[in-house]
């Protein structure tokens, strides 16, 4: 959705609007509307299913990074307060953390002593100060924080409970309680934009329903290597139906 209330599919460019990507769960990072992954330095073998997974959940958890870097400035720059930036920075390093750990996975699943390092990233038109508006910031945590950022946290409590391997459960464990402070952090961003901009609630209503039913009608299951289609379900109606109450409440 831009600001006219537009619809805006996932496979179009909107660079001052975000947008659903099914394929990258999680809080990703987009340079004018692109998403932006770096590939490994070092050629892993990907083809068991869990390797994979985590080969691309370290990517996405490395993008994360820059993706919370990326909303230290936006909401420096519209004057958010300091305890939303302090929660944003910490949130920042706790992507480092989940990187880190997913690429010990990696190591253990593969038995390879190699330092998995991550190359550079292609963003020459990256301009963090362009286009900032309560808007767009309000839409980027819907989609990214409450609904992403929620859904990950979830899947992690559903794959630590699920897992008997030790190292698998504790990953899972941190990314659970980490995902899961993100996530309060991107409401509480929404709070207070729309406290401070009290005429962005239709406009964060029709939003947020839109990127809902975007998750709802896209069949893909991003964690099929980790839990089932039954049990991404489960995940999608638990968020779905916590967000709508939470929702509810700023909107009243």
């Amino acid at each position: 959705t831009c600001s006219s209330g537009a619809f805006i599919p996932f496979n179009r460019l909107c660079k001052n609007c975000p947008r659903m990507d099914p394929r990258n769960p999680g809080r990703p990072f987009r340079v004018n509307g692109k998403v932006i992954l770096v590939p490994l330095k070092t050629e892993v073998d990907g083809n068991n299913s869990y390797v994979h997974h985590w080969i691309e959940s370290a990517k996405g958890e490395h993008a994360s990074v820059a993706s919370f870097a990326d909303l230290s400035l936006k909401l420096f720059q519209l004057g958010a307060p300091l305890t939303l930036l302090e929660r944003t920075a910490k949130a920042q390093l706790d992507e480092v953390r989940h990187a880190t750990i997913m690429l010990g996975l990696v190591q253990e699943a593969t038995n390879t002593s190699t330092n998995l390092a991550f190359g550079k990233a292609k963003m020459d038109s990256y301009a963090a100060a362009t286009g900032v508006t309560m808007e767009t910031v309000l839409l980027e945590s819907l989609e990214d924080g409450c609904i992403n950022e929620g859904l990950a946290a979830t899947v992690a409590g559903f794959i630590k409970n699920a897992t008997k391997d030790a190292s698998v459960k504790a990953a899972y464990e941190i990314i659970n309680r980490d995902e899961s402070r993100h996530s309060d952090l991107a409401w509480d961003i929404v709070k207070w934009i729309l406290a401070e901009q009290p005429k962005l609630k239709e406009v964060a209503s029709k939003s947020y329903y839109m990127y809902e039913s975007q998750a709802l009608t896209n069949e893909r299951n991003p964690y099929a290597a980790m839990v089932s289609d039954e049990i991404w379900t489960q995940v999608k109606s638990h968020v779905f139906s916590s967000n709508r109450e939470r929702l509810a409440t700023m909107l009243n």
